[in-house]
Formats: structure tokens, C-alpha cells, sequence
């Protein structure tokens, strides 16, 4: 059965995920997957680790993000967004919405910044959560259009898809079931996913116990949050076919978009950021000159000994950037 998870957490995402990238991978290729997405909310700190882990297990690694996204019409509301890096270029665009998010904005990233980190990228709705699926919950069509046709404008036509999920929770196969006329209607393809928090149903418990830790509430709560049901694990692509039997180019389009996204992160090359340096000068020259002028207001006049020893830490500088 045609099937690739394309929404996943990892315990990167804090207190909302029970499963290390590690066990992610190696249960995936277990269960016979030959790729899988990473997809942490709002942050890539496992990217590489993940990435390393997969080429480790022969599982082709799809580097993602789920972002949360203020609102162009909704006064203070964000809704998330899973987008995939399609190539390089892609990834070091999710690197520049994660930074974004964590040092500027914290709510969730503005539309109009999102637009400038929108090449090389698929983005996805995440099933239930999204701000489409919110319009529709709520009967208002005409902003579920009207989102549609913005996120076809920032990621093009050919990367944008509307994902439908089905975990079992109240009123969500009628979503499901408008996300697909919605997707006829608009010529939006549709996507098969399973937000992924644990690997098995019986990590479930474990999972919520982390959510009550995040928010400071107890187990005995029954108004603390959770889930909603057992189903947010690492399904085999058999059970997720019978999911979505009635769907089929939904569960097919989960492998177009693993082979539209190839990202190849280069571990042997040293990829230090160029420091713009005036009209005839080099950055070698550019240190040695700053560093000196360190040095004189903080010795005033330096000894040989103090010049000597600057000298040999800038001649280990270049020899590491050479090597």
C-alpha cells in the first residue's frame, strides 16, 4: 500500500512527543517504510541527527517543519502549517522561518515574512488544526476558499496540498469529506497524513503524561489536555490504506512528495558565513588588523610576548580554515 508519513514529531518537540529520532527511524524502517518526514513544531534542532539517522537505516530522510502562522484575518489567532524542503535551498529556508519564529516572533510567523521563505518548499494543511479546516468547522467556505488561493500564492500551485487525517475524533470525517470536495472544488490535490506523537497505541498514556508536565496540570484532571484518542502513532502504511481506501491518490501523492523532496546536507565541507571585508582588503587581514587593534586597547602597549601569542592563535585560525 502506496504511503509515507509526512507529518511527524520527535521529542524536539518538547513535552509533546514521547519518540527520539532514533526510535522514529528504526521503527519506521521496521515497519517498511522507505522514507519519513521530520516535521517539529516550530523548531529543527533533531534535523541532522534525524538526517544521519536515516542514512544509517537506509530511509530516505524528508526535513520538514510544522509552523505556526499568524493569522491575515483572525486578530491574534495561528494556526500551524507543515511545510517540507524539496531541496538546499528549501532547508536553509525552514532554518530562516525557525529562526524567525524562536528570536522575533513567538506567536507564529507573519504571512508577509512567510512569503520570502516560501521557494523550494511544500506546504500541507495538518489535517485538523489548520486554519482551512478551522473555516469549515465553522461554515465559513468563503475564507476556506480564500485561504486555498493564498497559500497556492506563496507556494505555487504545484506545492500545496490539503491533508486529511482521521484519528478518529468527533466531526472529523465530515472535515474529511469537506476537505475533499474543497480540494475538487479548487483543484487542490489531497494528501494522506497521521500527526505522529508516539510510535505505538500503547504509548498513548505516556505521551499524555508529558502533555500534563507541559502544562502544569494533573492526571486527575479530566479537563486537562490531550490528544483525543489512541491513534497518533507510526501507523503501518496497511492500516492508514484502509483508512483511506476511498482516497486513494491521497495516500499515492505521500510518495510524490517524498520523491519531490531531496535535500543532501554535506558533513565534509566547512561552511563558514563570508564576513564582507572593504575593496582590496581579505578577511585574513581584515582579523589580524581587528585583532591587533584589540590588543592595543586592552594592553595598551603589548609586549612582544602578547603580540607573539596573538600571532600563533591567527596562524591556527587560517590553518582550521584551510583544512
Amino acid at each position: 500500500m502506496p504511503f509515507i508519513h509526512l507529518h511527524v514529531y520527535s521529542a524536539y518537540s518538547l513535552l509533546t512527543s514521547t519518540a527520539t529520532v532514533e526510535q522514529l527511524v528504526r521503527d519506521a524502517r521496521a515497519k517498511g517504510f522507505s522514507a519519513l518526514a521530520l516535521t517539529d513544531r516550530n523548531v529543527m534542532y533533531g534535523s541532522v541527527a534525524f538526517y544521519k539517522e536515516c542514512l544509517r537505516n537506509s530511509v530516505k530522510p524528508l526535513l520538514g517543519l510544522t509552523v505556526d502562522v499568524v493569522s491575515p484575518t483572525l486578530e491574534h489567532e495561528s494556526f500551524p502549517l507543515v511545510l517540507l524542503a524539496k531541496n538546499n535551498g528549501g532547508f536553509q529556508n525552514l532554518i530562516k522561518i525557525s529562526s524567525a519564529v524562536q528570536t522575533k516572533s513567538p506567536e507564529g510567523i507573519p504571512v508577509k515574512w512567510l512569503k520570502h521563505y516560501a521557494s523550494d518548499l511544500i506546504a500541507m494543511t495538518p489535517g485538523t488544526q489548520g486554519e482551512i479546516e478551522y473555516y469549515l468547522s465553522n461554515d465559513e467556505k468563503e475564507k476556506a476558499l480564500q485561504t486555498v488561493d493564498l497559500y497556492k500564492q506563496i507556494f505555487g500551485r504545484d506545492n500545496f496540498y490539503l491533508s486529511i487525517q482521521d484519528q478518529g475524533l468527533p466531526g472529523q470525517k465530515e472535515l474529511v469529506g469537506q476537505l475533499a470536495r474543497l480540494g475538487m472544488e479548487t483543484s487542490t490535490p489531497l494528501t494522506a497524513s497521521n500527526q505522529v506523537h508516539y510510535l505505538e497505541k500503547e504509548d498513548s498514556f505516556a505521551q499524555e503524561c508529558l502533555l500534563a508536565i507541559r502544562n502544569g496540570e494533573k492526571l486527575q484532571d479530566d479537563a486537562r489536555e490531550k490528544l483525543g484518542s489512541r491513534e497518533f502513532y507510526l501507523k503501518p502504511a496497511k492500516d492508514m490504506g484502509e483508512l483511506f481506501s476511498e482516497y486513494p491518490e491521497a495516500l499515492e501523492n505521500t510518495l510524490k512528495i517524498a520523491e519531490d523532496c531531496n535535500v543532501m546536507l554535506d558533513f565534509e565541507t566547512r561552511h563558514l558565513p563570508k564576513f564582507p571585508v572593504p575593496p582590496g582588503k581579505n578577511a585574513d587581514g581584515m582579523l589580524e588588523e581587528l585583532c591587533f587593534q584589540g590588543l592595543e586597547e586592552r594592553y595598551g602597549k603589548p609586549s612582544p610576548k602578547h603580540r607573539e601569542r596573538l600571532k600563533f592563535e591567527l596562524s591556527i585560525i587560517k590553518k582550521n580554515e584551510l583544512q
